[in-house]
C-alpha cells in the first residue's frame, strides 16, 4: 500500500469498519496512533481472532505514549474487553480503560 494511504483519514476510517484486514494493517504500523486505532477497532467490533489476539498481546510491551497512556494500556484493556485476559493490575489508566470499553 502506498505511503499516502496510510496516512490518511481514508486508513483510520477504513481500520474503524471493523474489517480484519485493516485492523492487522493498523496493528502492525509503526505509529501508535495506528496501533491505537486497530485496537479500539478490534474491541468494538469483537474481533478475537487468533492472529489479532496474538497482535494485541504483542502490544502489551509496546510503552509507546500516546494521549498519557501507553499503547500498553490499551493492549491490556482490550484483552480484558475481548475476555482474553482478565486484567489483574493496579494501574488506574488502565482500569479507566476497561471501564469505557474503549468505545467510539
Amino acid at each position: 500500500m502506498a505511503n499516502e494511504y496510510l496516512y490518511s483519514q481514508e486508513f483510520i476510517n477504513d481500520i474503524h469498519t471493523g474489517r480484519e484486514m485493516f485492523v492487522k494493517l493498523a496493528l502492525d504500523q509503526k505509529g501508535a496512533i495506528f496501533k491505537v486505532n486497530g485496537i479500539i477497532s478490534a474491541v468494538n467490533h469483537k474481533i478475537v481472532s487468533k492472529s489479532i489476539i496474538d497482535k494485541i498481546r504483542d502490544l502489551k510491551n509496546d510503552n509507546t505514549i500516546i494521549s498519557g497512556f501507553y499503547v500498553s494500556d490499551f493492549a491490556a484493556a482490550a484483552l480484558d474487553a475481548l475476555g482474553m485476559e482478565k486484567y489483574k493490575g493496579n494501574s488506574e489508566r488502565i482500569k479507566e480503560l476497561i471501564i469505557s470499553k474503549l468505545e467510539i
